[in-house]
């Protein structure tokens, strides 16, 4: 409650104020575990990590319990609240802060004046897998201490760097009971408890099996549906784009090539390389023979003049352009509508639409 017995403004306001509290405890526990051994660890060295992150679980009042792989250990943990249930991945095992061999100044949680916001907990570089992970647990156990969770969040803690450990689709598989959620995240647990009216997710379901993707697509729909927020997804799997989207932007180089409602872009594409995406995607919309590319893409430093599509544009090679040509090797195309909120930027697409 606030002053005068009105409800405070803010949620979770004496949480943030307990967090704030904690401040510096917090930032010292960071900096240990960001000091734990690295992939290059063995024996009993391989466990620190691993250790160390179930440890912070159960100082916020959940339970965790390390799995054995053949490799580094997973962690798998819980932690109880009132609300769903949400899934939550991490990792534990990035390169420590005092181990040689860094290009870059040193990696640290550092303290930080952020805009709006106060002082903030950073974790630079390298470390941001480990930091944002330990920030994350050491926050919910401060709120643990004045307020109920409004969710159930289920941890799972891979111990390999980047691309995940080769173990983790086994574990996984083995747990799937104790992974059950009604969605997977990794980020804040606010992006979820404040109700956003936009919530951005980069490629939320990459890394899940097969048989549970359907469940997880489902589920973000009827999340997006009972909060009444948009989602904004990130993804190179045009199926899941089809399964789950009103509209697509198909992006060349960093740049949007064609825009617009899902069923139009993938059932009638305009620019080369959406045909091209599709082409090797048969399962979206119906099947189709566009031509797969061929060659490298461009270095992203050395964006090709002109269209940045045109080295490898089936257009161009085949001679489908005509006297496009010189535009497409000189002129960047502008994103032009082209049907009912439906842009294109190609320059043969805007003057075959033109006639």
């Amino acid at each position: 409650m606030g002053a005068g017995g009105e409800p405070d403004s803010t949620p979770w306001a004496r949480a943030w104020e307990q967090i704030d509290a904690d401040f510096d405890g917090h930032l010292d526990t960071i900096r240990r575990f960001l000091q734990c051994p690295t992939v290059s660890a063995s024996d009993n060295d391989m466990l620190a990590g691993a250790e160390f992150v179930a440890a912070m679980i159960e100082a916020a009042g959940g339970t965790a319990e390390i799995v054995p792989t053949d490799g580094h250990p997973a962690v798998l943990g819980r932690i109880e609240g009132d609300g769903p249930t949400l899934l939550r991945y991490g990792m534990y095992d990035v390169q420590p802060t005092d181990e040689p061999g860094w290009t870059s100044p040193p990696f640290a949680a550092i303290t930080a004046n952020v805009p709006g916001a106060g002082p903030g907990i950073v974790a630079r570089g390298a470390a941001n897998s480990k930091g944002s992970l330990a920030s994350f647990l050491l926050a919910l156990a401060s709120a643990r201490r004045v307020s109920d969770l409004p969710a159930d969040i289920v941890f799972l803690v891979d111990g390999e760097e980047e691309l995940g450990s080769p173990n983790l689709p086994f574990v996984m598989s083995e747990r799937r009971a104790d992974l059950a959620a009604e969605a997977a995240f990794d980020m804040d647990l606010t992006a979820i408890a404040l109700e956003p009216r936009v919530l951005v997710g980069d490629e939320p379901v990459s890394m899940l099996d097969a048989s549970v993707r359907g469940e997880i697509l489902k589920l973000l729909v009827e999340l997006k549906d009972e909060i009444g927020m948009t989602l904004v997804l990130i993804t190179h799997d045009l199926g899941f784009a089809w399964a789950i989207a009103d509209r697509v932007a198909i992006m060349y180089l960093g740049k949007i090539v064609e825009v617009g409602p899902v069923q139009e872009v993938l059932t009638d594409p305009l620019h080369p390389y959406t045909k091209s995406l599709l082409a090797v995607t048969p399962e979206v919309g119906r099947r189709r023979t566009h031509e797969v590319l061929s060659g490298e893409p461009p270095d992203p430093a050395h964006i090709p003049t002109g269209c940045r599509f045109h080295p490898r544009c089936p257009m161009l090679r085949s001679g489908e352009a005509g006297a496009d040509e010189p535009r497409c090797l000189g002129e960047v195309p502008k994103l032009q509508k082209l049907a009912p909120d439906h842009r294109v930027a190609c320059h043969v697409a805007a003057e075959r639409a033109r006639k």
